[in-house]
């Protein structure tokens, strides 16, 4: 009987995000999916979304989403200040 882990490769650490994220479902995240996005802890990422730096969308009265075009315009945003 095979293992289910026969034929697997094992993830690796990389800058790139843990979790494809597909735009063509317009995808909403967690804070920490969003997090893991951008790069930065759930806490930060919580503090520049009460900053107005980056939006997050209220979803009930304790459940926060993040977009991901929203991600993206932040990442944009600070690539063009580091260049300036």
């Amino acid at each position: 009987m095979k293992s289910k882990a026969a034929g697997k490769a094992k993830p690796t650490k990389s800058a790139s995000p843990k979790t494809p994220y597909s735009r063509d479902r317009g995808v909403l995240m967690s804070a920490a999916e969003a997090a893991d996005y951008l790069g930065l802890t759930e806490g930060m990422l919580r503090a520049l979304s009460l900053r107005g730096e980056i939006p997050r969308i209220p979803i009930g009265d304790q459940l926060v989403r993040y977009h991901i075009d929203d991600l993206d315009a932040y990442i944009a945003a600070q690539r063009e200040t580091v260049g300036r």
